[in-house]
């Protein structure tokens, strides 16, 4: 329902979050139909709706993605509001 949504899917999110999954539930993590991507320049990330799950994806995936520092790449410069308020800053 969301993926129709985004104006540009992060197809390896879905991915990378079941690979460091595995590490918690094991095989189960194949169930997950986690998805990111970018609508209208703000990340849309679907996650499962434990807590945990979102502690496996902000620890593992969005706390490095979000950070401008990480490189060689990262989401920032993909984010409309983040880019504007470093702008003003």
């Amino acid at each position: 329902a969301v993926a129709c949504l985004l104006d540009k899917q992060v197809d390896g999110f879905g991915e990378l979050f079941r690979q460091i999954s595995v590490a918690d539930i094991g095989t189960s993590s194949m169930q997950s139909r986690a998805l990111a991507g970018l609508a209208n320049g703000t990340l849309v990330c679907c996650l499962p709706g434990s807590t945990n799950a979102c502690r496996t994806a902000w620890d593992g995936i969005l706390a490095e993605q979000l950070d401008s520092r990480h490189g060689p790449c990262n989401f920032v410069a993909h984010l409309t509001s983040i880019a504007a308020c470093q702008s003003r800053g």
